[in-house]
């Protein structure tokens, strides 16, 4: 199965071209990413790097059976530029499109079985304007252990709150922790004396590595294939961005129409 993933959720932006041969042997995947240049200027680079991407792993666009595309939340801009291109795509080309959770995707980037240490994980993404979006993930034992022993489900909604909600969120969740908590993403650094109260303590770690806190183009592609095995399937013309709060146009008219009242 041939699956394309768009990411532009983040100042990180890419894309990222899966190959699985089986849809019963998909742990023998190929993968290749072209990770975009920093910054959000999304809407000129991901149409060139997606033609660059095809034609370093000789696809032709109607061999694409799949589309992953990260819906945020994150970079509102961004998020318009990402889906109006796989939504375009998908639906000249009749094309499978799924939407992926951006939380979900940096929940995905730490793989490898490191992340098995900790009973709850938090990626944190800097919502500006006081906020973070957010959401907590419990580890969860699979029954059957064929392919993988453990997974993070999320046990929250996704939200976007103020830092010192999610300490208070994360203090109460705590107390069921069967090991310790893993938070990581760009938020922590931004609001980091909120969150000094948590990695002062034993039961907090966090993530240094940078690495980690933006969503990358190639588990888009990965998270997308899982969904569409669970039988998931989105509507090219109904695909909507999550946001989670209103865009910053919105909130500065409102503060100006509350300001003239």
């Amino acid at each position: 199965m041939k699956i394309i993933g768009i990411e532009t959720s983040s100042i990180h932006g890419g894309v990222a071209a899966l190959d699985i041969p089986t849809l019963a042997h998909h742990f023998k995947c190929r993968v290749k990413e072209i990770t975009l240049k920093k910054g959000l200027i999304h809407g000129k680079s991901v149409v060139p790097a997606l033609d660059r991407l095809l034609n370093k792993v000789k696809w032709r666009k109607d061999e694409i059976e799949l589309i992953a595309v990260d819906i945020g939340p994150g970079s509102y801009t961004g998020l318009r530029v990402g889906l109006a291109i796989a939504k375009t795509i998908s639906f000249f080309l009749n094309i499978k499109i799924i939407g992926v959770p951006s939380l979900d995707v940096l929940v995905d980037n730490l793989g490898g079985g490191a992340e098995a240490d900790y009973h709850f994980i938090c990626p944190v993404i800097d919502a500006k304007w006081n906020q973070v979006y957010t959401a907590i993930y419990e580890r969860r034992e699979i029954p059957d252990k064929r392919e993988e022993k453990w997974k993070y489900k999320r046990c929250t909604d996704y939200l976007a709150i103020s830092p010192e909600e999610l300490v208070r969120l994360l203090t109460g969740y705590i107390s069921r922790a069967k090991g310790k908590t893993l938070l990581f993403g760009d938020g922590l650094k931004s609001y980091q004396e909120v969150f000094k109260r948590l990695k002062d303590s034993p039961l907090f770690v966090f993530s240094p590595t940078e690495d980690l806190w933006f969503p990358k183009a190639r588990n888009v592609a990965i998270l997308g294939y899982k969904y569409y095995k669970e039988g998931k399937e989105d509507d090219p013309i109904k695909l909507l961005p999550m946001y989670l709060r209103k865009t910053e146009a919105e909130m500065n008219k409102a503060k100006s129409i509350e300001s003239s009242t």
